[in-house]
């Protein structure tokens, strides 16, 4: 259910940044640019999460 989820609002952004860009001048770069930064934004957003969970779970003797 929660990759279900995570597919439909990145199939979600993604389509709203190309309508957004669609018919601009350097519509390709643009579009480009911000499906990035927002791949980018997933990708350190899972790392500190499993970071996070690692801690949590950790055993501190």
């Amino acid at each position: 259910m929660g990759i279900a989820f995570l597919l439909f609002s990145l199939a979600l952004s993604t389509y709203a940044i190309y309508t957004k860009h669609k018919g601009t001048e350097h519509a390709r770069a643009k579009i480009l640019k911000e499906v990035g930064v927002m791949v980018l934004t997933l990708v350190i957003v899972l790392f500190l999460g499993g970071i996070a969970s690692m801690l949590a779970n950790y055993q501190w003797t």
